[in-house]
């Protein structure tokens, strides 16, 4: 590992981090979603990294994962408030934070939560490990 500090060290951050002339910096952002129907009743909210589905059925909406975090999801259940009834069903395909990190937004109806058995462990494993993450991405 090369030490680099005090003027070249400054130099070095300025270079890593600004493009040149024939570069770009991507910036991705999580806050589009996009909404497609791609047949009656069968709805998809997509973002960057990330999918979710509903379904809507006489019973009430099925919701199929929740996307990444609360805000991305909050503008997925306005879209299902205005296609469909109650949220009957929240059906998680996996225990990864971009399909289940929306969650605590469709929780208003009470909805059966449905998950592979092992999805608390899951849950209870990103719990444990919260803290150290944080420091991890600080």
């Amino acid at each position: 590992m090369t030490n680099i500090n005090g003027d070249k060290g400054q130099q070095f951050l300025e270079q890593a981090t600004r493009p040149g002339k024939d570069q770009a910096m991507q910036v991705i952002n999580y806050q589009d979603v996009h909404f497609a129907q791609p047949l009656p009743d069968v709805h998809v909210a997509r973002i960057l990294i990330a999918n979710a589905s509903w379904v809507n059925t006489t019973e009430g909406t099925v919701v199929i994962d929740t996307l990444l975090f609360p805000l991305v999801a909050q503008k997925m259940l306005d879209r299902i408030r205005e296609t469909g009834g109650p949220i009957k069903y929240v059906i998680y395909t996996h225990g990864h934070g971009d399909h289940v990190g929306g969650a605590q937004t469709f929780l208003e109806d009470s909805p059966e939560i449905i998950g592979q058995r092992l999805i608390t462990e899951r849950f209870e494993t990103y719990r444990i490990l919260a803290e150290h993450r944080a420091r991890m991405g600080a």
